[in-house]
């Protein structure tokens, strides 16, 4: 390449010092260019969740079909999910330009009310209507999509990623009848920036600002030349920061983890260290892995209930609750498999080698011994999806992940829908999603 490039006459070098400095131009440009919910048509609505509505929206300028998903920055300061839409948005944007197994972020942008992730969008749909349509898999077949989900959970976890709602909504399909893991909406990498507990702490600091700020204005009459802040809005700029950086430091210290104690994620598929807060981490998302792999051999998953009360009870007591039907028949390895999966932490099977069960991994494990690993993703999967379907058609009414709910109020208790903390909510909304912003590497090349 020097040698190429050392050969050019001077003219020719003008020539490609101009090529250049006009892409990176364009490259900047694009990178500042602001993107809006204006420049996509919306096809059609593909869900709900419990973090907001998903739909399947056209690129104006590229034509491309995404999925949009639209979050209230109402509801999620409301409901305390500041850490969550973080963790997301960072987690993806980690991932985007080199992952082969989770579905792809390509841009978040927000406006003064919502906040927007479009994501790739994958045609197959999901594992559940997958499940919905064929009930019960045969064992070849849900062996090749257990061995994709295990490469999607592995990739996450080799990241530091614990997804923690691990079920089959979240494993999507693409046109081929690949699978991707999707939907990081609980997924926590145990960076400080990414707990609850932080945002509480804000939330707490932001609020007795502003009350000491308005006590104190209330306190003093106005003059002349200093005249009185309305009532129902912050008096200053300042009663909106963050604590103080040594604050702010010492927090991040004391609260460095390496394992996770609040209860999220879909009940049927919560592992019972996550119920009973006893501290958890990614072999979490192993269990949740056992239970679907439970469901997709015989048709239902292995703790399902009349209720959910009666679901958590089956899974804290799963050694007497796990029980295998005698039909469908399903090979000993299989139920092994199952059962490594489907227990205690500490013994459970994961990407790692099991000392208590002989070094084992879950690829080296004998139900996967046919599955050429290195080869999956372009091998041919056992099932094509339909693609003359209507995406808008009816789909499974989705189960909401369960997540801790902080609903404001105030220190008195009393209702947060009063003007003053309305307006300390709008104000909240202005500042708690900075830097949210993001354009996938490969988009825009693809734009240039």
């Amino acid at each position: 390449m020097l040698n190429s490039v050392g050969s050019l006459s001077e003219t020719e070098k003008q020539t490609r010092r101009k090529q250049w400095l006009a892409e990176e131009t364009e490259r900047i440009r694009l990178v500042r260019q602001r993107l809006s919910v204006n420049d996509f048509d919306v096809v059609c609505q593909l869900g709900r969740g419990g973090f907001g509505v998903v739909k399947l929206v056209r690129e104006r300028a590229t034509n491309e079909l995404y999925a949009m998903k639209i979050i209230s920055k109402v509801e999620a300061l409301k409901n305390g999910h500041e850490c969550y839409i973080r963790a997301e948005r960072d987690l993806l944007s980690m991932v985007a330009d080199g992952s082969k197994w989770i579905v792809k972020l390509v841009y978040c942008f927000q406006d003064h009310d919502h906040l927007y992730f479009v994501l790739e969008f994958m045609e197959g749909g999901d594992l559940l209507s997958l499940l919905i349509k064929l009930d019960v898999f045969e064992e070849d077949f849900a062996r090749f999509y257990a061995a994709e989900m295990v490469m999607a959970i592995s990739e996450a976890h080799s990241l530091g990623i614990v997804h923690r709602d691990i079920k089959p909504d979240n494993f999507l399909l693409n046109r081929s009848g690949h699978m991707k893991l999707a939907d990081f909406g609980l997924a926590t990498d145990f960076h400080w920036s990414h707990n609850m507990d932080y945002y509480d702490t804000q939330r707490e600091v932001t609020i007795t600002q502003v009350l000491k700020a308005e006590s104190a204005t209330s306190a003093t009459a106005p003059s002349p030349r200093s005249p009185a802040s309305p009532p129902d809005s912050p008096t200053d700029d300042e009663s909106f920061d963050l604590p103080p950086h040594e604050k702010m430091l010492r927090w991040r210290d004391k609260n460095r983890a390496k394992m996770a104690y609040s209860m999220v994620g879909t009940f049927n598929y919560m592992a019972p260290e996550v119920i009973l807060r006893e501290g958890y981490d990614s072999r979490s998302d192993w269990w949740s892995f056992g239970v679907i792999l439970f469901e997709m051999l015989y048709g239902f998953p292995p703790f399902c209930a009349k209720t959910r009360k009666q679901t958590k009870n089956k899974i804290v007591n799963w050694k007497k609750a796990l029980r295998f039907p005698e039909t469908p028949t399903v090979s000993p390895e299989a139920r092994d498999l199952i059962a490594s999966l489907i227990c205690h932490q500490d013994e459970r099977l994961s990407e790692s080698p099991s000392r208590k069960r002989n070094n084992l991994t879950i690829q080296s494990h004998p139900w996967f011994k046919r599955i050429d690993w290195a080869a999956l993703a372009m091998s041919q999967a056992p099932y094509r999806p339909d693609l003359d379907a209507d995406p808008s058609g009816d789909a499974a009414p989705e189960e909401k992940p369960t997540a801790p709910k902080a609903q404001e109020t105030q220190p008195d208790g009393s209702s947060s829908n009063n003007p003053e903390w309305m307006a300390l909510l709008e104000a909240r909304k202005n500042i708690a999603f900075a830097g949210f912003t993001y354009r996938g590497q490969k988009r825009r090349d693809q734009k240039q």
